[in-house]
């Protein structure tokens, strides 16, 4: 029954139904962390959260990558999210640490990334 079905270990955010696959594995990455962030040399920005429910997730960015992660920062802030909020638009990715979130909501007052591609992995604990 399954015999056509063909994992992706690490999918890309290309839909609507990628963002609600994601939400669901993720639970809204509510009390998740950024316990690793590194841009790589080809311009990619590689993130490790843990403290989602079950598992931790390594995420993907890259394409005209823009990012603030200074709100996050654990030696000024409290490093935890309580949620966050995929979109598409204009042939971006958007990701902040809030839930129900516009675009035009999004400052530098909220730890986000904006990036033409998104990919992430789920690591289970």
């Amino acid at each position: 029954m399954d015999a056509g079905y063909v994992y992706d270990e690490t999918p890309e955010i290309k839909t609507e139904t990628d963002i609600e696959n994601l939400e669901w594995a993720s639970g809204g990455f509510h009390d998740a962390r950024i316990i690793k962030e590194e841009l790589q040399e080809d311009g990619t920005l590689y993130l490790r959260f843990d403290g989602t429910w079950g598992c931790e997730i390594e995420v993907w960015f890259w394409g005209d990558l823009e990012y603030d992660t200074s709100s996050r920062d654990p030696e000024l802030y409290d490093p935890y999210w309580f949620g966050s909020t995929v979109i598409l638009h204009d042939g971006f990715v958007c990701f902040v640490d809030d839930d129900d979130m516009t675009v035009d909501q999004i400052t530098k007052d909220y730890c986000y990334f904006k990036a033409r591609h998104m990919k992430y992995r789920i690591i289970p604990d």
